[in-house]
């Protein structure tokens, strides 16, 4: 008898039966409960670039990017922010921009900005541009929050005896920074020193300063080429969903992809149900 691709449980939360089938961890009823997106946790998958698929364990260290994770919101922001600026200057499409955006926002932020600004002769606005959005805390409004479940689940690290690291292209000296920075060990953010995340030196150069096995490693990030060049050094890799990063980008680099998520309460899940 065949297994329907989706239905609903007595929570009325929507469950992707199959994958729940395949799955070691089904929709427990706790994690129903819990509000867990089964459809959206999916098992790791086999990676063809490299030996197969991870045998995940309870990692020693979790990489968090920031923009988009940590901060779901801040990467729509600071989308938002470059488009406004530029179009100050010169009109630019912004679905054109948005491909541009999402190219290289794991790239270190000064950097992206050049490219951008220097491709369309506006180079001269660089500076302008940086410290707007090193200053930024707000855009339209709308404030950077950090994400619901993201100090819970630092309490859930620390209780399960797993390190944690903040991995962000962006420097902590940044203004959005500042509510974290009161919440979390200063210890705790890694510096990049303006290495790029789609490069692949800047993972090993990192484990090493950081003295941390990649291999036992969970790297949560919202840039799928960040993730990619995460998975060709072993890491088990989480892409966190939000506006700019979508199910179409996951669709693209799945096979560098072990899991999709929506929230830190996902991360939790599949964190519990592999210990």
């Amino acid at each position: 008898m065949g297994f329907p691709k989706t239905g609903y449980d007595t929570y009325g939360i929507e469950v992707h039966t199959e994958l729940c089938k395949r799955n070691r961890f089904g929709p427990s009823t706790e994690n129903r409960r819990r509000n867990i997106r089964w459809d959206l946790v999916e098992e790791p998958r086999r990676f063809k670039g490299g030996k197969g698929m991870n045998t995940f364990q309870k990692p020693q260290t979790v990489l968090i990017d920031f923009d988009g994770v940590i901060s779901k919101n801040s990467v729509l922001l600071l989308f938002n922010c470059l488009h406004g600026f530029i179009n100050r200057y010169t009109p630019f499409p912004r679905e054109a921009l948005l491909e541009f955006f999402k190219s290289t926002v794991s790239f270190p932020v000064k950097s992206s900005m050049e490219l951008i600004l220097t491709s369309l002769g506006i180079e001269d606005k660089i500076m302008e541009l940086y410290r707007e959005v090193s200053q930024m805390q707000d855009y339209g409004g709308t404030g950077i929050k950090i994400e619901e479940n993201f100090y819970s689940f630092i309490d859930f690290c620390k209780k399960n005896s797993i390190s944690y690291r903040i991995f962000s292209s962006a420097s902590k000296n940044v203004k959005r920074f500042s509510e974290l920075l009161e919440r979390v060990d200063n210890s705790c953010i890694c510096n990049l020193k303006g290495r790029s995340k789609a490069r692949y030196a800047t993972f090993s150069e990192t484990s090493q300063e950081l003295n941390i096995d990649l291999k036992k490693c969970l790297y949560i990030d919202d840039s799928p080429s960040a993730l990619m060049t995460g998975k060709l050094h072993g890491i088990t890799t989480v892409m966190m969903l939000n506006d700019i990063f979508t199910l179409k980008d996951y669709g693209i680099f799945n096979e560098f992809i072990d899991y999709k998520v929506n929230s830190f309460k996902e991360v939790e899940a599949i964190i519990e149900n592999i210990m």
